[in-house]
C-alpha cells in the first residue's frame, strides 16, 4: 500500500509539494535560531574571558606589588597583559580574531592600568560585539572591580 497516494482519497500533488516546502521552512528556521544561539554563546563566553583576564591582570598587581597594564590592539584583534615595572614583561596575550567577537568602542582609550593597590586609573566600559550585531558591556570600576553587563 502506497504511503502517499495522488488522486482519489489522497494528497494532491500540489498538497506534497506546500508539505515539502513547510517542512523545509521550519527547519531552516531551526537552524537560523541555533545558529544565532551558538554565535550568542560564542559572544559571552568571549566576554567572560576578558573580564578573567581583567581579574587576573587586577590580582596580579595586588600580589606582585607592581603596576599592571591591559592593551587593546583593535586592528589585530588581541589583548596585550604586560607588568610596567620590567621593560617588556609580557605575561600574556589573548586573541580573539577566531572568536566572531570584537571590541567596538573602549570608553578611557586603549589601556588600562592596574596599580599595586588594584585600583585602576581610570574607569573604563568596554564594549564587546559578535557578527550580529549584539553587544556585551564591561566595566571596570575606579576601585578595579570588573563586571559584565
Amino acid at each position: 500500500m502506497p504511503i502517499i497516494s495522488i488522486g482519489e482519497g489522497g494528497a494532491s500533488l500540489t498538497e506534497v509539494v506546500l508539505a515539502v516546502c513547510l517542512i523545509a521552512f521550519v527547519a531552516a528556521l531551526g537552524i537560523e535560531g541555533f545558529g544565532g544561539v551558538v554565535a550568542r554563546s560564542k559572544g559571552r563566553a568571549a566576554a567572560v574571558e576578558l573580564a578573567g583576564e581583567l581579574r587576573a591582570a587586577r590580582s596580579h598587581a595586588t600580589m606582585r606589588r607592581e603596576t599592571v597594564r591591559v592593551s587593546f590592539e583593535e586592528e589585530r584583534a588581541t589583548i596585550n597583559t604586560e607588568s610596567t615595572d620590567t621593560a617588556g614583561s609580557l605575561l600574556r596575550q589573548l586573541d580573539f580574531k577566531e572568536r566572531g567577537v570584537m571590541i567596538e568602542h573602549l570608553s578611557a582609550g586603549p589601556s588600562i592600568l592596574f596599580y599595586p593597590s588594584g585600583r585602576v586609573a581610570t574607569p573604563t566600559t568596554i564594549t564587546l560585539q559578535n557578527r550580529r550585531g549584539e553587544r556585551w558591556l564591561l566595566t571596570v570600576s575606579i576601585s578595579g572591580r570588573v563586571t559584565i553587563q
